[in-house]
């Protein structure tokens, strides 16, 4: 298991992450990853999913390491794949007032939530 950590400073640099982690496949194949080094084929047959979008999507995002694995003479290379990072540490701050307003204004609940705001003012 890869003991890196992955240092977020802007509020930004989360999205991606988050459209990653919040589709089941890639964390399936992200979970996989973390133990060792694998091929595209050794992951398909343990998930019998197809995985070559979550691959992309977790090299695209900086989560995923590869190399060439040397086959036995004969046979053709192929490509491995690891986790890049197995930690993350988020380090920055924001205006809970603004956050709050900014994640109002596309939330569902906008109505509910609107009050939120003009409540914590009047304290």
């Amino acid at each position: 298991m890869n003991n890196r950590t992955r240092i977020v400073n802007d509020p930004a640099d989360l999205v991606p992450l988050l459209r990653v982690f919040k589709s089941d496949a890639h964390k399936k194949v992200f979970s996989s990853l973390l133990n060792g080094w694998r091929t595209e084929d050794e992951l398909r047959e343990m998930l019998q999913e197809d995985i070559y979008y979550s691959l992309d999507m977790l090299q695209r995002t900086g989560l995923v390491e590869t190399k060439w694995r040397m086959p036995e003479q004969g046979n053709t290379p192929q490509i491995e794949y690891h986790t890049s990072y197995s930690k993350l540490r988020a380090d920055f701050q924001c205006s809970i007032l603004t956050f709050v307003i900014s994640s109002v204004s596309r939330s569902p609940m906008t109505k509910c939530c609107a009050t939120w705001p003009m409540l914590w003012n009047s304290r």
